[in-house]
């Protein structure tokens, strides 16, 4: 299952050319520009839920970071970094109530660390399903 959300987010600032440079500015003069300052893309978000109650979660992300020494007005460069990470626990879901409860466990350091969310099943079928978290107000959608 993959959770369906915004895969990528784009932050822009406002800049203005000082030299050939990209200079973050504010305000309205007509020199000032938007440029992409910050880029952030989901490449992995796998929700395995498995018969016998265990969960696992795989996630990647790639975050760009403007990189105003290497950048000109007219060739942006950004430094690349990324992050995955594993994450196994269990879940469990009672019909009667529609409801669901996903435990992670959150061991980065070897120490266990769970954590539990409940969320209400709304519409489930073989290739998709919701769940509404009532603590955030919060909605998920998983597609296969």
């Amino acid at each position: 299952w993959e959770p369906v959300y915004g895969l990528s987010d784009t932050i822009y600032s406002q800049a203005t050319c000082v030299n050939g440079q990209v200079v973050d500015t504010f305000g309205s003069d007509p020199s000032i520009f938007q440029y992409p300052a910050f880029m952030f893309t989901i490449t992995k978000a796998d929700l395995v839920l498995g018969s016998n109650g265990g969960m696992k979660y795989e996630l990647e992300e790639t975050f760009k970071g403007f990189d105003y020494l290497q950048s000109t007005c007219s060739n942006y460069v950004y430094q690349t970094d990324s992050y995955s990470d594993v994450i196994n626990g269990a879940w469990s879901f009672t019909p009667a109530t529609n409801s669901m409860v996903l435990v992670f466990e959150f061991d980065d350091t070897g120490v266990p660390d769970p954590e539990a969310y409940e969320y209400t099943v709304k519409k489930i079928n073989s290739n998709k399903f919701y769940l509404y978290d009532a603590v955030d107000d919060g909605w998920l959608r998983f597609e296969k």
